[in-house]
């Protein structure tokens, strides 16, 4: 049975928590800073500056995807630095993106795109693709632009603020795309069910921020479901990378400090959700090219690897 001091901290604690304006007071002091003071305090401890020094002697992405990307400087806006340095970011997504920068996609879009991981890294991958890169954060977009031109790709990666459901319902990919997404639970509303019916011939790869709203991700795959094959890439926790991901310039470091490095702070495991199109683009066009009607003012078809069809990723 519980001790009256025991019975006394569990009271004021609820009452603190429970309280509009107390809780206002905690979360604003201490719960907003918890990520920040734990880090920081991993920072004084564990020698976390010192292995950063050495991984960032040049600022080039050693492996992974994107693998001799340049960064113009110790900067990531809202992700870890050192797993994109490393080139483990998100390994969970690097045998998809092996097959995507095969892919002959002619535009991107990328919602949230931070300092430009993917967007510039894309772009290097992609060379015919002109990628939309946007993000609200103005360091975000001024960190695109720097990596943009360092890595020599700026005509290609157009930066932008805000991109709506509007703005996808009306965009003309004029050919085979690709959607990259991660909004931090915005996805819900950007891809409306008058967006999705748009994106029939497109390729979509969202992540899916299920701790912002458990509904996401089944509202997502209710409305892509009629017109896509949905696969969905689990997360893998940050403990687990510290046990097994096993790179050289970790040899040596305690398992603290390897789960500091590798480490993306996730709130929750999470899942991406990979959407390709059931049907190739144009393949309506296909058949009325094949009966004549198409002769006569139907739609042209995109350019592709294959008649009249856009990227599907288990060619």
């Amino acid at each position: 049975m519980p001790s009256p001091m025991q019975r006394f901290k569990d009271g004021l604690w609820q009452a603190l928590v429970t309280n509009r304006f107390s809780w206002g007071i905690l979360d604003k002091l201490i719960v907003q800073n918890a990520d920040r003071l734990r880090f920081q305090r991993n920072w004084a401890i564990h020698g976390v500056r010192e292995a950063l020094d050495r991984l960032a002697d040049d600022l080039t992405v050693r492996r992974g995807p994107f693998q001799g990307m340049r960064y113009p400087e110790r900067t990531a806006v809202g992700s870890s630095f050192a797993p994109k340095l490393i080139g483990c970011y998100e390994r969970e997504l690097h045998p998809l993106f092996a097959r995507i920068v095969t892919r002959p996609y002619r535009t991107i879009i990328d919602v949230g795109c931070a300092e430009g991981y993917y967007a510039v890294g894309l772009a290097l991958r992609i060379p015919q693709a002109i990628v939309h890169a946007y993000d609200t954060d103005p360091l975000a977009r001024s960190q695109c632009r720097k990596m943009a031109e360092l890595n020599g790709v700026a005509d290609r990666v157009i930066v932008g603020e805000t991109f709506t459901p509007g703005d996808l319902v009306k965009f003309d990919f004029r050919g085979p795309g690709l959607i990259i997404c991660d909004c931090e639970g915005y996805e819900k509303e950007l891809f409306s069910q008058a967006a999705v019916d748009r994106l029939g011939d497109q390729d979509v790869l969202i992540e899916a921020h299920d701790f912002v709203d458990p509904q996401i991700t089944p509202q997502l795959k209710a409305r892509f479901a009629p017109t896509h094959d949905i696969e969905a890439i689990p997360s893998v926790d940050d403990y687990h990378k510290s046990r097994v991901y096993d790179y050289p310039e970790l040899q040596g470091y305690s398992i603290d400090l390897r789960r500091i490095l590798l480490g993306e702070y996730r709130t929750a495991n999470m899942e991406w959700l990979f959407m390709m199109p059931k049907r190739a683009f144009g393949d309506d066009q296909a058949k009325l090219d094949q009966s004549g009607a198409g002769q006569t003012g139907g739609r042209a078809k995109a350019g592709s690897d294959r008649p009249g069809g856009s990227p599907r990723l288990s060619d």
